[in-house]
């Protein structure tokens, strides 16, 4: 159900201004650490159409989102509006100048709710208890926000008034998916500048390892050039030969395989025999880990959903991306 609301309404258990069962469509888009928006058409003709104007909010698919721009096409009979989900509203809120000192991720959270007089409306969770420090000057508060996503290196979550960001935000749901040969509605991206197949660490006041080199464990031969990819790279907070080890180790597990990205269009998808093959991907959240089986690799890979565009009307996603 899709149900718009005034602007100033703050109960958004209630059925509001009205339920916006006439829609043509509505379409909501979440990318990992970055958008999050709904797009609706509506007949212009309708009676309920007149709710459809800034500032008013929609809910669909249990969030909130705030109207930020409308279109009236009469040639096409509708009124299209643009949306952000109710965290943007935090863009209209500025920090002046606040330090979050040796603070956990949720304790930096609290500051900017306190700081911005909004811990009664927005609430906040994290999973992150290392602590770090951040300085917020002439910020937003999305703005904010997103600077303790990069400080803690998490995952932002959105769930209307409460704010999280986690070490993942999704999960592993056991989805498998098979790659292995061009097909109409997927496309897919291969990068291979960062793989390592061998690395010389360097750790604090330039701590080597005895042995110098770490081979990648996961190298084989056939898949890479007669030369050894070896990359120097730096650990400044490694300060003895165990600890440089095991984030060598770190370095090199991550560093493997090439990186991949992969888009995936169910419409297009939709005229194929392999649809049956990626069903499962109509229901998958942003964050969620997927397992890519690609047969010309001859590897699995796990990769984030990245991005979404869900089709409230059909309650299915219709694009997704994978990287």
């Amino acid at each position: 159900m899709i149900v718009i609301y005034e602007k100033k309404e703050k109960n958004f258990d209630k059925n509001g201004l009205a339920v916006l069962n006439e829609a043509v469509e509505c379409k909501i888009i979440e990318k990992l650490n970055n958008e999050y928006e709904l797009v609706i058409s509506y007949p212009l003709y309708s009676k309920k159409a007149q709710y459809i104007q800034p500032f008013n909010v929609i809910k669909a698919d249990g969030q909130l989102f705030r109207i930020y721009n409308t279109n009236k096409d009469s040639k096409a009979g509708l009124v299209t509006a643009y949306a952000r989900h109710i965290f943007y509203d935090l863009l209209n809120y500025v920090i002046q100048d606040r330090r979050a000192e040796n603070k956990t991720c949720k304790e930096a959270l609290d500051i900017i709710l306190d700081e911005l007089e909004l811990t009664g409306v927005y609430t906040s969770e994290s999973d992150i208890v290392e602590t770090a420090t951040q300085y917020l000057v002439k910020k937003n508060g999305v703005e904010s926000v997103f600077l303790l996503v990069n400080e803690w290196q998490g995952e932002l979550e959105r769930d209307n008034f409460k704010i999280g960001i986690y070490k993942n935000k999704g999960a592993d749901r056991g989805v498998h998916i098979r790659y292995g040969k061009n097909i109409i509605g997927i496309s897919e991206k291969l990068n291979c500048d960062n793989v390592a197949t061998w690395i010389y660490p360097v750790g604090m006041d330039g701590i080597t390892l005895p042995e110098k080199y770490l081979l990648n464990p996961q190298w084989q031969d056939s898949d890479y050039p007669d030369f050894a990819l070896v990359k120097i790279v730096e650990f400044r907070e490694a300060n003895s030969e165990g600890l440089l080890r095991l984030e060598a180790q770190k370095y090199l597990d991550a560093h493997a395989i090439p990186e991949v990205n992969y888009k995936v269009d169910f419409i297009l998808l939709g005229q194929t025999e392999e649809y049956k093959n990626y069903k499962v991907l109509e229901h998958v959240e942003v964050g969620d880990i997927v397992t890519v089986k690609h047969s010309i690799l001859g590897i699995d890979i796990k990769v984030k959903v990245i991005s979404l565009e869900k089709d409230i009307l059909s309650a299915k996603n219709t694009k997704v991306e994978l990287g």
